[in-house]
């Protein structure tokens, strides 16, 4: 991903509402809608965005590299 680029992501599993976390919000920022999660590009280097489910039992990782 670029600098200012954004991706989505569709959560699947798990009970809405979910959350996401990114461990480098400087690299990339992580915004829920629903079940899409919209991840943006912030500055060049590598983060991961955890993505939990209402109840804390469903979790998964994206790594995002910026460019």
């Amino acid at each position: 991903m670029e600098e200012s680029k954004e991706a989505v992501v569709t959560v699947s599993g798990g009970t809405a509402p979910y959350a996401a976390e990114s461990k480098d919000a400087a690299v990339a920022s992580a915004i829920v809608n629903d079940d899409k999660i919209t991840v943006k590009g912030l500055k060049a280097g590598t983060t991961t965005i955890t993505v939990t489910d209402k109840d804390k039992k469903n979790s998964g990782t994206v790594t995002v590299t910026v460019k």
